[in-house]
């Protein structure tokens, strides 16, 4: 029989959670008064270029870049991407946890906004693979790129723009009627962008937009949203902006079928995966004992049935976290919290406490 270490060794991806984990590309925005010489783009670190099998063309230059953190990474940026879109998520929402960012839950359900708590960041994660002039792709897995904030508006606002560009003119050019397009058609679309910085007031740090890109169909500067505005060139045949070459139109549709899952409603097991760049380090675990009140109308779960609530007391508002084993509450009516102070302890980890245990401050035996 071949032992557990024998196998690790022989294979360690297989014994290995990383090895699940789509490699990623992030935004790099501009620094205030940005030139064209500036470091802004699209990055893509040397160990997630690695995983990809990633083979940059003159778009891409290499590049070395330090993060807020301080941390310096070996990586390629890019300016000017080509590329195509194989799937994207709904809007998520994530939350500061014990060890960063971490996903909370779809931002909507329906038509009706989620609440999560008041640190919530929102983000689309969308499934790219970079292809060159000549239509051949440049890596042998896709990548994730996560996009909120400004530039996940803009970014949205953009593809959006350009698909239903490409739904006309594919109508124009086949005759046949084409409302918007579906997932089927995008994937094989290609997005020729310029990227630069925009700040909608002098003096706020920009954020990466596009500023120009190829249309099927329209030449000339069109408006966006916040003051801002694109210049679009349009090609002279339709076949630049579609893929051709059967090989990537075969990899587009392998792609689609083997990461469908990581893009829909249906989450993985941790979650669906965020780029580990956004993560912030560890914190600390403490023990807590103090008095606060609960903000009981803010009450959310998380996917294991753990009960989460703000606690509000004189050293900060915490997110307090009930285990519904150990019944300490009720979790389906914390009506009798209301209006109530309680001494609590627990454990503390950043800005979550774990309440091991409560009671009322009028029972406290002083």
């Amino acid at each position: 029989m071949v032992s557990l270490l024998e196998r690790i060794k022989a294979n360690p991806q297989e014994f290995s959670a990383e090895g699940d984990r789509l490699p990623f590309v992030q935004p790099i925005a501009p620094p205030k008064n940005f030139k064209a010489s500036s470091t802004y783009g699209i990055f893509m670190e040397m160990t997630e270029a690695d995983r990809a099998g990633f083979t940059p063309d003159d778009r891409w230059e290499a590049h070395d870049h330090t993060f807020d953190s301080g941390n310096e990474v070996s990586g390629y940026l890019c300016k000017n991407p080509r590329f195509v879109i194989l799937a994207k998520s709904s809007i998520e929402a994530y939350v500061s946890g014990p060890n960063g960012r971490r996903y909370a839950g779809p931002s909507y359900v329906g038509n009706k906004k989620v609440y999560y708590g008041e640190d919530v960041q929102e983000k689309t994660r969308y499934l790219v693979a970079f292809i060159s002039e000549s239509g051949e792709m440049l890596q042998s897995t896709p990548f994730q790129l996560s996009a909120g904030g400004a530039f996940g508006g803009a970014f949205s606002e953009e593809i959006n723009a350009f698909y239903s560009s490409m739904a006309k003119a594919l109508a124009d050019k086949t005759g046949e009627r084409i409302g918007q397009l579906s997932w089927e058609a995008k994937r094989y679309c290609i997005l020729d962008l310029f990227l630069s910085g925009y700040a909608k007031e002098k003096g706020k740090f920009p954020y990466l937009v596009t500023e120009s890109r190829l249309d099927p169909l329209m030449d000339g500067i069109v408006n966006r949203q916040n003051g801002r505005t694109v210049a679009l060139n349009s090609v002279e045949d339709l076949e630049q902006l579609t893929v051709a070459n059967q090989d990537s139109q075969d990899l587009i549709h392998d792609w689609s079928q083997q990461y469908k899952d990581h893009f829909t409603s249906k989450v993985l097991a941790n979650g669906p995966q965020d780029t580990p760049q956004s993560a912030a380090p560890a914190a600390t675990q403490e023990e807590f004992q103090g008095a606060g009140t609960f903000d009981i109308a803010k009450l959310t779960f998380t996917e294991e049935g753990k009960g989460v609530v703000p606690f509000v007391t004189t050293q900060g508002t915490f997110k307090a976290v009930f285990l519904a084993e150990k019944g300490l509450v009720d979790l389906t009516d914390l009506s009798p919290l209301a209006g109530e102070t309680y001494n609590v302890q627990g454990l503390r980890q950043g800005g979550y406490l774990r309440v091991d245990s409560m009671m009322a401050i009028d029972e406290v035996p002083f």
